[in-house]
């Protein structure tokens, strides 16, 4: 079975390399747009640039996109107490009072 090791949140490691690629490339144009002269022109090459790695980590992923399939885990019921917050589980009241008849 494989496992996703390289998850945060269940976001894989792509996502982070996608948002890092995007805050850098506006950062940058920004910095290019108040620059004078042709230097704004360097906006082009740099958000084609990101756009290019974009679409490379979405069309071609390194694993998988299929989770492996749920296998279900069969459990059996016994008659011991379940343990709640480290204090064992007791019935409530209630039962007791509506069981036996009021005066």
């Amino acid at each position: 079975m494989t496992e996703m090791t390289n998850t945060v949140s269940q976001v894989g490691t792509g996502v982070f390399v996608i948002v890092f690629v995007w805050i850098a490339a506006l950062v940058l144009a920004i910095i290019l747009l108040r620059a004078a002269g042709s230097a704004k022109l360097g906006v082009i090459p740099i958000v084609l640039l990101a756009l290019t790695i974009t679409l490379v980590l979405v069309f071609f992923p390194r694993s998988p996109e299929n989770r492996p399939p749920f296998t279900e885990i069969e459990q059996h019921r016994t008659n011991t107490p379940h343990v709640a917050s480290g204090r064992a589980s007791k019935p409530s009241g209630f039962a007791k009072q509506a069981a036996t008849p009021s005066k």
